[in-house]
């Protein structure tokens, strides 16, 4: 009806949009004429949904399927055709199950991936729940492979889900270090109430090789701060050291504080992006933490934590560690500490019983650091051997190796982004291998990720 009104319609009554129409339409030679709907099938069925190809038969094997069906009924009891579609009769004996469904589809080659990926994209679900999905309407030969080959390839499941699989690779190996204050550690604790005294952070430095503990309650954590802790407490007081280990923190990232390492001749080691593991100062960290909590034990008004912060740090110092054996203190002045004054009395005593022989002083501190190195061996070994059980030893990349990076997102209320419905996963390239267990990477555009990262936060693609 409408296009024989818009044939006889005059121009002038016509809008833009319709004169178009009806432009492109004069170009035709064709008659047009009204013909009522209950009359016009043929058109109607034009504009009903396509039903899908069968594909059944173009598939040689439900064309040979239905052929042996049909000239052996009785040796294909199993199977039957409806429709031009075949079924077959599949049922658990030991397992309840719906009697409705026992006859499954036989779906042709071409159906089957179409049938895999609309099943699995409604959730993504693992490979056992598709195929238990798939079974229950469906078969084919050599369905369970098929599915476990789609869902490993599925892009979605890659960047989404964290593997079942053991990803984490073996121990890496020690740090090497002969004397004290050759190799120290650093990070911050905080941010914490802030106290009385206005401080906020704690500043932990820690010694490799005598397990020596150094704080500094802070009221920011600043470049400018960090570098006069450094250097009044550290470089000036036990020397430089070869190797400065920190973390991905800005201030430690920062030019000032790179350039004050530059300065006295120190390399600065980071560590891999969320994985702080290796770095001892995290594990005075812990130490810290709870003893702080010891001491304010019920308290409710924290504010006072600073007071027992070098306290805390002294107790450290003056305890026998288990990786070497000694004391800090003992490690770094050869004697122990001296707790009050009145210990002096009795050390004059003991002192004028004996003669002093420098030589004999040098003997000792040697004896003592080899004493301490074979005990941080063994340290490691103690520590290594049950991590290496649990540990993937094939879980190893190469340069050029495409993996998945695990990507740790933030939850933004402005931006209604929500971390945990990010993705856990993105591509990434592997530029080189840093030592054991570190890698540095590359996006897919070629651009350098910033960082470095442990081989516990990629997997093969």
């Amino acid at each position: 009806m409408s296009l024989t009104f818009l044939q006889t319609m005059s121009i002038e009554s016509k809008s833009p949009r319709i004169a178009r129409w009806a432009l492109k339409l004069s170009k035709y030679d064709v008659v047009l004429q009204y013909k009522k709907g209950s009359e016009n099938v043929s058109a109607d069925a034009l504009s009903r949904s396509v039903y899908a190809i069968d594909t059944g038969l173009t598939d040689p094997y439900i064309e040979g399927l239905k052929y042996q069906i049909e000239k052996h009924p009785d040796q294909f009891r199993d199977f039957k055709i409806v429709d031009g579609k075949i079924f077959k009769f599949i049922t658990n004996s030991t397992l309840p199950e719906d009697p409705s469904f026992r006859w499954k589809e036989v779906l042709p080659l071409l159906a089957r991936k179409p049938t895999i990926e609309g099943i699995h994209n409604n959730a993504h679900l693992g490979f056992l729940k598709t195929l238990e999905k798939v079974r229950e309407r469906y078969y084919w030969p050599r369905m369970a492979s098929q599915i476990k080959q789609f869902c490993a390839s599925c892009l979605v499941c890659k960047e989404s889900k964290v593997p079942n699989l053991n990803v984490r690779p073996p121990c890496g190996k020690p740090k090497l270090c002969s004397r004290p204050w050759e190799l120290i550690s650093i990070d911050f604790l905080g941010p914490y109430p802030k106290s009385k005294k206005g401080n906020v952070w704690i500043l932990v430095i820690c010694d490799f090789f005598s397990k020596f503990v150094l704080v500094q309650c802070m009221r920011a954590a600043t470049a400018p701060g960090v570098c006069a802790v450094m250097e009044n407490l550290v470089f000036n007081l036990f020397g430089a050291p070869s190797v400065c280990v920190t973390d991905n923190a800005k201030v430690f990232q920062s030019e000032m504080f790179r350039n004050l390492l530059t300065q006295y001749g120190v390399t600065q080691w980071n560590l891999a992006v969320y994985h702080p593991s290796p770095n001892p100062a995290e594990r005075v960290n812990r130490v810290i933490v709870t003893a702080i909590r010891c001491a304010l034990n019920r308290q409710t008004d924290h504010r006072n934590w600073d007071e027992y912060v070098h306290k805390i740090a002294a107790a450290i110092r003056t305890s026998v560690h288990e990786s070497t054996g000694f004391t800090p203190y003992f490690v770094n002045f050869g004697r122990n500490m001296i707790s009050t004054g009145t210990e002096y009395d009795h050390l004059r005593d003991f002192d004028a019983d004996k003669e002093y022989n420098p030589s004999h002083r040098s003997i000792e501190v040697r004896k003592m650091y080899d004493l301490v190195r074979q005990n941080l061996h063994s340290a490691y070994q103690r520590y290594s051997r049950p991590y290496n059980l649990r540990a993937n030893t094939k879980h190893t990349f190469s340069p050029g190796d495409v993996v998945y990076k695990r990507d740790m997102h933030l939850s933004d209320k402005d931006k209604h982004f929500v971390g945990k419905f990010g993705t856990k996963y993105s591509r990434a390239k592997v530029l080189t291998a840093l030592g054991t267990n570190t890698y540095a990477l590359q996006d897919e555009k070629g651009n350098r990720i910033p960082g470095t990262f442990h081989g516990s936060f990629l997997k093969k693609a």
